[in-house]
């Protein structure tokens, strides 16, 4: 909208301003409106972190279950090669408890290593190698969840400070093109001094949005 105007009043900022208010102001304007147009683009890179997160919630979702089961036969091997307390299942629960992704992935694998050194001493209670597996599964899955979340939130933060930066450089042209404006046009024509009015501009913004939203008929 603001564009807009400036086209219909080109004549008078290049009398006003001839080195700024040139033919190079529309170009630059027009390169910050495409730059802040690409950032919202970039904004999916939010939505793929947050899905990695439910990823890994998922994950904590599924151990309590399977740590119930093991414990149990843990409380009825015989000959185990750490006592029940060091074998695990406790700083697995407690990082679940925690929602430490980080710290659990590192749980399991101290548990996965004592269930393989006693894996006859469990198949004997019932522990069967697709159990074991299953948490080996999850342990991996988490560990991917984890470093690919990390890494999308990383390129998220970068994404963000770029789109500040893109409407940063829009929103100061913005300004400068609006100050121009009112310099030329107050006390001179005040529809046009309206034309150059952030708050004027919102209202029309706003109402046209509503006219596009208000059913037909």
């Amino acid at each position: 909208m603001l564009r807009a105007h400036y086209q219909a009043d080109e004549a008078d900022f290049v009398e006003l301003l001839p080195e700024e208010d040139g033919k190079p102001f529309l170009t630059d304007l027009d390169a910050r409106l495409q730059a802040a147009d690409d950032s919202g683009s970039q904004r999916s890179a939010a939505g793929r972190s947050q899905q990695l997160g439910q990823q890994v919630q998922t994950i904590m979702r599924q151990l309590p279950l399977l740590l119930n089961r093991l414990e149990a036969r843990l409380r009825r091997a015989e000959g185990l090669t750490v006592p029940l307390k060091a074998f695990g299942v406790k700083a697995v629960r407690d990082a679940v408890v925690a929602e430490d992704p980080e710290r659990l992935e590192l749980a399991l694998k101290t548990l996965l290593q004592n269930l393989e050194a006693n894996a006859a001493a469990l198949q004997a209670k019932g522990h069967k190698a697709e159990e074991t597996e299953q948490l080996r599964t999850l342990r991996q899955t988490l560990a991917a969840g984890s470093t690919a979340q990390d890494v999308a939130q990383t390129r998220q933060q970068g994404v963000t400070q770029e789109n500040l930066q893109a409407l940063s450089h829009l929103c100061q042209l913005m300004q400068e093109l609006m100050a121009d404006g009112k310099s030329l046009y107050r006390g001179v024509d005040k529809a046009k001094v309206k034309n150059y009015t952030l708050t004027q501009l919102l209202k029309r913004v706003r109402r046209e949005r509503e006219a596009k939203e208000e059913p037909a008929g």
